[in-house]
This record gives C-alpha cells, sequence and structure tokens, in this order.
C-alpha cells in the first residue's frame, strides 16, 4: 500500500519516522520554509484554487500524492507530534468493514447475519490530543487551555460532521470528491468544513473517528481565529443545509454551488469561484 503524507506548513517541519514507509508532501504558501527529512516539496501554485496563507494550499499536495499513485492520503497540521504508528492507524482504517453494524460490541445479536457483507471506510478523522480543533469563539469562551486525552479507539460517525483537515486520511477513490476550499481572502478557517461536507454528501462508504490521536500542543491566537472565522460563521448556518439537500454527482454540485445566494456580491463571486474550482478539480483528477 501506497501512503502518502501531506503536510502545509508556514513554519516549517520536522518529518517523524513511522512504522510503515509513508511519502511525504510538505506544502509551502509562496516561500519554502526549512524542512528535515526526505519529502516532496510544492509551492501552491495557484491562489484561487488553494488560497494563500491558509491551510487550503494542501490541497496541491494531495493532488500531487494523487497523480503519484497514493493509495491512501492523509493529511496534518505542521504544528502536531505524530507517534510512531499514527500513518498506520490511518492506513489499516481505511479497509474493507462489514457492511452490518452490531447494537452490542463483542456479541451478535438476534437477526445479525452470518454473511455481513462488506462496506469501505472512505474517510478516517482522526483526533487530537492536548488541544482540540475548536472554533476561535469557543477558544474565547474558554480562555484556558482546554486539555483532552482519547482512547485512540476507532468508531463508526455519522455524516454530516465537522472534518477537520488537521488529522484525516483517506482513500485514493475519495480523492475526486475531497476538495479543500481555497481560503485567506473573504472566508477563512473553513475549507476543511464545507469541503469535506460535500465529500460527505457524496461518498458512499463508511466513516470512522477518534483513533490515529496527534498529540496537539498549542491552539493559534482566539482573537485571529474568532475575527478570521466570522465571515464563514455568518453564511455556514445556510450553507450546510443547502449543501445537504442537493441529490446528485459532482458537477450537480458545482452547479448547485454556484447558485447559492450568500447575501453579499463578494461572497457570491466566491462561491462561483469554488464552482469554477470543482469542475478544474475534476479535470485533474480523472483517471488517465
Amino acid at each position: 500500500m501506497d501512503i502518502s503524507v501531506v503536510v502545509p506548513t508556514c513554519r516549517g517541519f520536522e518529518i517523524p519516522e513511522q512504522s510503515v514507509p509513508v511519502r511525504w508532501y510538505v506544502v509551502h504558501d509562496e516561500v519554502e520554509r526549512p524542512v528535515v527529512g526526505e519529502r516532496v516539496d510544492i509551492v501552491a501554485p495557484d491562489p484561487e484554487m488553494y488560497g494563500r496563507r491558509a491551510s487550503s494550499i494542501r490541497g496541491a499536495g494531495i493532488l500531487q500524492a494523487y497523480l503519484d499513485g497514493a493509495d491512501v492520503i492523509i493529511t496534518v497540521d505542521d504544528d502536531c507530534t505524530l507517534p510512531r504508528n499514527w500513518a498506520k492507524n490511518h492506513a489499516d482504517a481505511l479497509g474493507p468493514c462489514p457492511l452490518w453494524s452490531n447494537t452490542i460490541r463483542h456479541l451478535p445479536v438476534r437477526g445479525y447475519p452470518d454473511d455481513v457483507g462488506e462496506t469501505e471506510v472512505s474517510i478516517s478523522h482522526g483526533i487530537w490530543n492536548g488541544v482540540p480543533d475548536i472554533s476561535g469563539e469557543d477558544q474565547c469562551e474558554y480562555p484556558g487551555n482546554i486539555y483532552l486525552m482519547h482512547a485512540n479507539v476507532w468508531h463508526p460517525i455519522h455524516a454530516p460532521f465537522p472534518m477537520s483537515s488537521m488529522n484525516v486520511g483517506f482513500t485514493r477513490k475519495a480523492v475526486p470528491l475531497m476538495y479543500f476550499w481555497p481560503m485567506g481572502g473573504v472566508f477563512d478557517r473553513y475549507e476543511d468544513i464545507w469541503g469535506g461536507l460535500v465529500a460527505q454528501r457524496l461518498l458512499s462508504g463508511r466513516f470512522v473517528n477518534g483513533g490515529a490521536a496527534v498529540y496537539h500542543e498549542r491552539a493559534s491566537n482566539a482573537e485571529v481565529n474568532k475575527r478570521k472565522e466570522a465571515p464563514g460563521k455568518e453564511v455556514h448556518e445556510r450553507l450546510w443545509p443547502y449543501i445537504w439537500a442537493f441529490d446528485g454527482g459532482w458537477a450537480g454540485m458545482a452547479d448547485h454551488l454556484e447558485r447559492f445566494d450568500s447575501g453579499r456580491d463578494d461572497w457570491d463571486k466566491y462561491f462561483s469561484q469554488v464552482s469554477r474550482n470543482m469542475r478544474n478539480w475534476a479535470t485533474l483528477t480523472a483517471a488517465p
């Protein structure tokens, strides 16, 4: 299995040792930063497609990993500490799983068939020990650092859920539906939430959460995050039901988003750009 890890960075990164072979893609924003370890360096080429000064630049690395033949792609932020078995945990989770769910762990209940069939896990959503990935508003409400520790056990999660690109893995088959929206202009810090929501709406298969924990030592500035998130928060409460009500494929979703009425001309232009980007992403990820 070819496992690729994509790390967007604005500060540099030291590549950690992993228990399985991993190809690393480090995505820089305009200027390459110091990175220690063997990797592929990418400077995000197109701000309209991938954003600028935002973690959405990871999309350029995801695309390159996909074109290089990756079976599994995992993306993580550059301020996370990764345990040695982190990539393996993601890769192991992104395999076949029983189609049926059971209501009691480790004991088949009445009606549980002998042949349960199989489905696949499309997204493995990791978790954070230490400081969780919460909003700037919640950071301000709880000004002391919130430190959490988790069992590091995978469990099924139903969509929709807020997908964080800070620690998430997905299969090669999912990549054509896994586009992270460009940030750093009118909107910020919603690339994974909105792109993840589209992916969840269109993907078949199962989603799992809670395993492959990383350690996150500190959150970024709460007031800055709150300011960056404000426009996205305002539109999010109308956008997510609009996305979730759609029934169709990728091209239809692109058209659907182009028709979204955000309430402001500059915001409408953004959604039109996302629609064009989605059509471009479909071309870039088309099978050879």
